[in-house]
């Protein structure tokens, strides 16, 4: 899953280059936004520009949804860390199997909501530039990580992000 998650990031960073090659950069209907976010606003004005607004609308709320599902993940991944690093180990020792899964789903609901305020309150432009450098990473470090798992590697340092290769 996460081979097509990477695909579909990278395509989404491949929306500036179309931005640029639209143009988008020198109408001057968007120099409003090109001078208060700059080069952040190149992928709303090629969505403003290029289809109706109601689709504009749908293509933005695609992005936050997509900004959201890595948010979800490791909201998951919060909660369970918090529910038996901190909950079980100093809050309540004793709880049950049947209390740490309820309290593991209200703390990963209680982050999946900030996630959405903190998406919902930030400018039109930055899911995009989140999306963009998700995408950036995970393009630079997948292959290395998945020919290391294939082939049994982790051994030398060289798989590793930012490790030498030699």
């Amino acid at each position: 899953m996460l081979p097509a998650y990477s695909f579909l990031l990278a395509l989404i960073a491949a929306l500036g280059y179309m931005a640029l090659a639209a143009g988008v950069h020198k109408d001057p209907a968007y120099a409003g936004g090109f001078a208060r976010y700059g080069a952040n606003f190149a992928i709303p004005a090629l969505f403003l520009g290029a289809f109706p607004a109601w689709f504009a609308g749908f293509a933005f709320a695609a992005i936050a949804i997509g900004a959201l599902v890595p948010a979800a993940i490791m909201s998951i991944a919060a909660a369970n860390l918090f529910t038996r690093n901190v909950y079980r180990e100093y809050v309540r020792p004793k709880c049950s199997g049947k209390e740490e899964s309820t309290v593991a789903k209200l703390v990963s609901l209680v982050v999946k909501f900030g996630a959405l305020a903190s998406s919902s309150s930030c400018r039109r432009s930055t899911p995009f530039s989140c999306s963009c450098s998700a995408a950036c990473g995970s393009s630079r470090h997948s292959p290395r990580s998945s020919w290391a798992s294939t082939r049994g590697g982790y051994t030398d340092g060289r798989s590793w992000p930012g490790g030498r290769w030699e």
